[in-house]
C-alpha cells in the first residue's frame, strides 16, 4: 500500500488494526516510510492513477499539465481543411491553392487513410509551372507525417508531438482515419484564453 499506492498512513493503521496490536509500529513506520520514499522517487502517481495520469486526466502540480488537460482535441480540429488524392497532379493542389489560403494538404485515399502531406513549401517553385505542374503527381512530392495526432491524445501528448516534430501542423486521426488537422498555434491560443479564464475566476 506505502510503495504501490502512495498511501504509507492507511498501510501503517491497516496493518495495525488487522494484527491487533501496536507492538510494531515504530519498524511499521520506518518499513512504510522507505518504501512510499522509494516508490515515490522512481514512480510520480500512485498505482490506481497512474493510467490516468499518462493520459492526462489527473492534475498535478504541473500548472501547464493541468491547464492543458482541460483542453479537448476535439474543441481544436480544423475538419474543413482540403484534401487530395496521390493519384492527382500539382495542377489540381494549384487550383484549390487559388480557392483557399491552407499551406498544407492531407493525401487521403477514397477510404479516407492519410497516405501522406504535401506542404506548399515544397511545391512553391513548380506549383506555379504549368508544364511542370501538370506532369507532377501528388504521390511523387508528398511527405509522411513526422507525427499523428489521435483523437484520444491527451493535450500534453499533443504538445509533445508539436515539440518532437517542430511542425505547426499535425494531422488528426479518428479510428485510424483522417479526421483533420490541428495547429500548434491553436492549442497555444486556447491555452491562453483558459489561462485568462482562470486568473479572472
Amino acid at each position: 500500500l506505502s510503495g504501490l499506492f502512495h498511501a504509507p498512513l492507511t498501510a501503517i493503521f491497516l496493518i495495525a488494526e488487522i494484527t491487533g496490536g501496536y507492538d510494531l509500529m515504530i519498524p511499521l513506520m520506518i518499513v512504510a516510510s522507505v518504501s512510499f520514499a522509494v516508490s515515490k522517487r522512481f514512480e510520480k502517481h500512485s498505482l490506481d492513477v497512474k493510467n490516468l495520469a499518462k493520459k492526462g486526466n489527473v492534475f498535478t502540480g504541473n500548472k501547464d499539465t493541468n491547464i492543458l488537460c482541460t483542453l479537448e482535441i476535439e474543441d481544436l480540429v480544423k475538419k474543413d481543411y482540403l484534401t487530395v488524392k496521390s493519384s492527382q497532379t500539382l495542377e489540381n493542389v494549384a487550383e484549390l491553392l487559388a480557392h483557399s489560403d491552407q499551406v498544407i494538404f492531407g493525401v487521403v485515399s477514397v477510404e479516407n487513410d492519410l497516405h501522406g502531406l504535401v506542404y506548399f513549401n515544397d511545391i512553391r517553385e513548380v506549383i506555379f509551372d504549368n508544364l511542370k505542374a501538370e506532369n507532377i503527381l501528388v504521390k511523387d512530392i508528398m511527405v509522411q507525417p513526422a507525427q499523428t495526432v489521435h483523437l484520444f491524445d491527451s493535450m500534453e501528448t499533443v504538445m509533445n508531438k508539436f515539440e518532437k516534430s517542430n511542425k505547426a501542423f499535425l494531422p488528426v486521426l479518428k479510428n485510424g482515419k483522417y479526421y483533420g488537422f490541428i495547429t500548434k498555434s491553436d492549442v497555444l491560443e486556447s491555452y491562453r484564453n483558459r489561462l485568462k479564464s482562470m486568473i479572472f475566476e
